[in-house]
């Protein structure tokens, strides 16, 4: 009978964590569409399009966001592990590993590089000459932005400890390192992301995660890495 009820409980536990985790993902599903749409209108607003313009916009934006979404499902996981491969190469000091995590890298990311070009050759077929160079400059300001490691300081503003301070200024200084290395604006989105990932995770205590939270609900579409090459 005990044993009956232990597993029960087990059950329940397990089905709440189960839950509790697709309702955080699909949180988060909600809140990228936010950010998404929020984005593509600003596009619109700063390039003064027409009604006709903004409804091809917007198309091209969507199709490029469902094939990287495609992409990032094939190959997300594969870049991670590179990632993470890459970074105890470099902590041994294996220059041969890290030639190769870089390269099976690179060539990862040439897949993700084409989607964007591909991208813009149909954003060129829509914006005349001087809105399409005025979009590949908002492009290019994006990812310069990234390697210069500009942004908002997401824990700035939380009482960290000195041992914390020097945590998260090794975990930001690895991630600049890739950042600087890459000509990928995803990728650079990756990198930071897993970096403020690894920040959260590894050096925060529950209490200034929750605080955190608080202070940055819902990031009302801004984006720290990761204003984005969409």
């Amino acid at each position: 009978m005990k044993r009956h009820i232990i597993i029960t409980i087990a059950v329940m536990l397990g089905l709440l964590l189960v839950t509790g985790n697709l309702e955080a993902k699909e949180k988060d599903h909600k809140h990228e569409e936010q950010r998404h749409g929020q984005r593509v209108e600003k596009f619109i607003e700063k390039l003064g399009l027409s009604d006709e313009q903004a409804v091809e916009v917007r198309e091209v934006f969507e199709k490029h966001r469902e094939k990287v979404s495609k992409w990032r499902e094939k190959n997300g996981e594969k870049i991670k592990k590179l990632h993470e491969k890459l970074r105890e190469a470099r902590e041994s000091d294996d220059e041969e590993a890290v030639k190769e995590a870089k390269e099976k890298l690179h060539k990862l990311m040439e897949g993700r590089k084409e989607l964007h070009e591909s991208k813009l050759e149909e954003l060129e077929e829509v914006l005349d000459e001087e809105q399409f160079e005025r979009a590949k400059k908002m492009f290019e300001r994006a990812r310069s932005r990234h390697r210069k490691g500009k942004g908002k300081d997401l824990f700035k503003k939380l009482d960290l400890t000195e041992q914390q301070k020097e945590k998260v200024k090794e975990i930001r200084a690895e991630a600049k390192k890739e950042v600087k290395e890459s000509d990928n604006l995803e990728e650079m989105h990756m990198i930071i992301h897993r970096a403020n990932y690894r920040i959260k995770k590894e050096v925060l205590t529950d209490e200034q995660r929750e605080e955190l939270g608080e202070l940055h609900p819902k990031r009302k579409g801004k984006h720290s890495p990761r204003d984005k090459d969409e």
